[in-house]
């Protein structure tokens, strides 16, 4: 066990963590929740910098390169290269995560961090966005990997990211606030996230729009401990509890507005961080996030854990087979 690894389960040394960078103050501040993560569990970070060359990208090809431009290119490789190696030193010697460090140029940085991804059997991809209101914010990169990815992406917003002075050993993740909709899929995405955030606490909500036939009370609007209905959302904590060890709490909230809701909540609640399951697809992507996953991505300041659908059935699937094993 890591000393920083609250739920007392062993560290998983094979599991690797792929965090892209772009030279960005964004991303080298987002770094810190994605080095919190491998302190927790154990794992290796995989740095990675993607520079896009127009030579590869087939704007210059077959013609003559301006030597001026591709002297830049050269210096911006170079550049890259030595900020990814001083990252991974200071990884090493500040927080104590092993680090692996690549430059890669390809045509297409989201391309090329799926395929890194997949090459490297990444258990999760850490991002940054660019701020909050819509999905121009997240950036097109980050949106397409979202949508693409087969394994749980981290979304880190500016709001995130604390100060950029800040210690990579100094950021933890203590609570994380999981979203259910009642149903025993979407419930299966603890399978996914407590071996990767390793976390102490964990909150269950769900969020439930006012019935119709009810008169709506503004009054009424909000979280509470032992509505109707909140039975289930407890036998999923009890089994958290009993499995992992953490503290787990069940909470049902009763909002209009379900994303706004969640997001809020988890402001309020004090979290760290904000995981919950994709329902869609990858074979429809214009429907592989779906809608209150993509509008709790656009209203949280927290991190975002976005676990696609296919982690989760992979993940039921393992836990079914270690049973009847047993």
């Amino acid at each position: 066990m890591t000393p920083d690894s609250p739920t007392g389960a062993a560290s998983d040394a094979s599991m690797e963590l792929l965090i892209p960078l772009d030279g960005s103050p964004e991303a080298r501040a987002a770094l810190r929740t994605g080095v919190a993560l491998a302190r927790a569990a154990g794992a290796r970070v995989h740095l990675l910098r993607v520079t896009v060359s127009p030579e590869v990208a087939g704007s210059g090809l077959g013609a003559a390169r301006d030597p001026v431009a591709a002297q830049a290119e050269v210096q911006v490789r170079a550049d890259a290269a030595d900020d990814l190696a001083r990252l991974a030193v200071r990884m090493g010697a500040d927080a104590g995560v092993r680090t692996v460090a690549v430059l890669d140029t390809a045509p297409d940085a989201a391309a090329a961090i799926l395929a890194h991804a997949r090459a490297r059997r990444a258990a999760a991809i850490v991002l940054a966005t660019r701020g909050a209101g819509g999905a121009v914010a997240v950036g097109r990169t980050a949106d397409r990997v979202l949508r693409e990815s087969d394994v749980p992406v981290l979304l880190v917003p500016p709001a995130a990211t604390g100060r950029r002075d800040e210690s990579l050993a100094d950021t933890r993740v203590a609570r994380v606030v999981v979203p259910l909709d009642g149903t025993a899929f979407t419930a299966r995405v603890l399978d996914v996230v407590c071996p990767l955030v390793r976390a102490a606490a964990y909150t269950l909500v769900e969020v439930r729009a006012p019935r119709a036939d009810v008169a709506w009370d503004e009054l009424t609007a909000g979280w509470a401990w032992d509505p109707p209905g909140i039975a289930r959302l407890r036998v999923e904590a009890e089994r958290l509890h009993r499995t992992e060890g953490v503290d787990a709490e069940a909470v049902v909230l009763t909002d209009r507005d379900v994303p706004g809701a969640v997001a809020a909540f988890a402001r309020e609640r004090g979290a760290d961080l904000v995981a919950m399951v994709t329902r869609g697809p990858r074979a429809e992507p214009a429907a592989a996030v779906g809608r209150v996953t993509a509008g709790v991505v656009r209203a949280s300041t927290l991190p975002v854990l976005v676990v696609p659908f296919e982690a989760v059935a992979s993940a039921r699937d393992a836990v079914r087979t270690l049973r009847q094993a047993r």
